[in-house]
């Protein structure tokens, strides 16, 4: 069957419609930028579904770019590791970064 991510996915890229697609890379940017974490939990929680909905722009074409561009900005600067914080367009908003990039205070990776 088609999960969660999937469904969003495709209601986004392929129909541009206003859906919150979290993958790793998304949820990672999320967790730095806003909770100021180093990692996401190891599953999807609720809290982090409701975050990233109220992060969706109102308009349809917007959130479906808004969707690609946090996929893209996990996977090409704010990486797992080696993060590239001095190319990253909301560093100085960055609430990780802010801290003094705490390390993962959680179960291992």
């Amino acid at each position: 069957g088609i999960g969660e991510y999937t469904a969003a996915a495709v209601a986004s890229f392929a129909y541009g419609q206003r859906h919150a697609v979290l993958d790793t890379n998304v949820r990672r940017v999320f967790a730095r930028a806003v909770t100021g974490v180093q990692y996401p939990p190891n599953a999807t929680t609720a809290a982090e579904r409701k975050l990233a909905r109220a992060l969706l722009p109102d308009e349809e074409a917007s959130a479906a770019r808004w969707a690609a561009a946090s996929m893209e900005l996990g996977a090409l600067v704010c990486t797992a590791k080696n993060e590239s914080c001095h190319r990253c367009p909301i560093a100085a908003r960055c609430a990780w970064r802010l801290a003094g990039k705490p390390a993962h205070d959680g179960p291992p990776r």
